[in-house]
């Protein structure tokens, strides 16, 4: 319908989408667009995002609406490259970090081994692999919760008390969620991000990107609340998230590009840069295109 869009990701609202139905989804570092005119739902995480079918179009989105706002002091400052030069520059065998802690203690075995037949497509196209982890992952969760309950409770509030039949039931029971969170919880997570990112930042010295699956789970059906994944039921908003929003956090570029299919639905991979190097992540996608042929799509159905 469209050769590109722009979505807004929070805990992974432009990736997990485009994981689930098998294109290209770029999450770029915190401010690296302005967010001017979207409505917030967590000011500390918000990013605009962007879908397309190619890396080559994403960093043709990317280009053409990134940079600084003056009326938006969440937009940062550091200067945008040209990022259709970036990635027409020819990209070598990459380092790659494949952390194991966290991102496949709870997944789906069929998504697991389409992300292992990746990683081998990768080793088989020159890339370095290498074992990883990110330092401090199981503490992002906790950082989150708080921070986005109550950020969006704080915004939305003037109408949840003045119209509140106007939401539907999911989201404002989610927004009086936040009334609980204590505001020494809020600055005590908005403390932990800095160190945080500091762990993240040193787990990725040697390594040109991380790739982790994006979701551990394919699309589930519409209307269902829970899923079964690895023995454990999650919800299905926490299962969809789990693997998307440690990157929200810490505000470091991702993007999902298509892995393969499982049971007749798309897998993707999450791939993982230091921040403000989103021409290293689109430089690769773009590379991998090129290397092992069009990204793997679903079959279509008459």
């Amino acid at each position: 319908m469209a050769a590109g869009a722009l979505g807004t990701d929070t805990a992974g609202s432009v990736r997990i989408p485009s994981a689930l139905c098998g294109v290209i989804g770029l999450k770029p570092t915190y401010g690296r667009i302005s967010r001017l005119g979207v409505i917030p739902l967590a000011s500390s995480f918000d990013t605009v995002g962007t879908l397309s079918t190619c890396a080559w179009d994403a960093a043709a989105i990317l280009h053409a609406v990134a940079g600084q706002s003056n009326d938006d002091l969440t937009a940062s400052a550091t200067s945008v490259p040209d990022y259709l030069a970036e990635v027409s520059v020819p990209f070598g065998g990459a380092r790659v970090g494949v952390p194991n802690l966290y991102f496949h203690d709870i997944i789906d075995p069929s998504v697991q081994e389409v992300f292992r037949r990746f990683i081998g497509r990768l080793e088989s196209a020159g890339c370095k692999v290498d074992e990883a982890d990110f330092d401090g992952i199981s503490e992002v969760y906790a950082c989150w919760l708080p921070i986005r309950r109550a950020e969006a409770t704080a915004f939305h509030l003037r109408w949840l008390e003045s119209c509140p039949s106007l939401y539907g039931d999911d989201v404002r029971k989610g927004l009086e969620l936040g009334r609980q969170v204590a505001a020494v919880e809020y600055v005590n997570a908005q403390n932990s991000r800095p160190l945080l990112m500091e762990r993240f930042s040193s787990s990725m010295k040697g390594f040109d990107v991380m790739a982790v699956p994006t979701t551990p789970i394919t699309a589930p059906l519409l209307g269902q609340s829970s899923v079964d994944v690895g023995g454990r039921t999650l919800e299905v908003y926490a299962a969809l998230n789990r693997l998307t929003l440690p990157f929200n956090v810490v505000g470091f570029p991702a993007v999902t590009i298509p892995a393969g299919v499982s049971h007749g639905l798309p897998v993707g991979v999450q791939l993982v840069a230091r921040p403000f190097e989103e021409s290293t992540l689109l430089k690769f996608a773009c590379w991998l295109e090129e290397k092992t042929g069009p990204y793997p799509r679903p079959p279509t159905t008459p």
